[in-house]
């Protein structure tokens, strides 16, 4: 009986692990996460938005992605083409993580070949920074086009 009640909760570890491997496989292929490290002026910028907007930043950060790279592919330039005023070299202290939607990975996919083919290494927390950045510069500038 012993016996019987080991090869069972064998079997169960054994079943367990695949399944977990499986949704683990489905969550990667619908979803992608990125970790990226933000300045105190973004940070401050992301809390202010969050508190006074009622908005998350997983959706502010989505948001301010689609229109960079929506603005990069109507100017036909790769992000990196962009001189960008918040360029890498900042102190960067505080870590966000964002899960990207279908469309901004499709479009990551697609830039990554680019970025390769020209020789450049992606940067993927580069572009979520520039385009968070951007965004906010534009709210604060009083573009029209930008809503929290």
């Amino acid at each position: 009986m012993l016996r019987n009640l080991k090869n069972v909760f064998i079997l169960n570890k054994i079943i367990e692990n695949p399944l977990k491997i499986f949704q683990q496989k489905v969550f990667n292929e619908c979803a992608s996460k990125i970790s990226f490290k933000v300045d105190k002026f973004i940070h401050k910028e992301l809390q202010w938005y969050k508190q006074n907007y009622n908005t998350s930043y997983s959706s502010f950060i989505q948001i301010a992605l689609k229109d960079f790279l929506k603005r990069c592919k109507k100017l036909d330039l790769l992000p990196f083409q962009l001189e960008h005023w918040y360029n890498r070299y900042n102190n960067f202290e505080y870590e966000y993580d964002v899960v990207l939607d279908k469309e901004v990975k499709e479009e990551f996919s697609r830039l990554k070949i680019a970025y390769k083919l020209q020789g450049i290494r992606f940067n993927k927390s580069h572009i979520v920074r520039c385009a968070v950045a951007a965004r906010i510069a534009n709210i604060i500038m009083g573009d029209g086009n930008e809503t929290v």
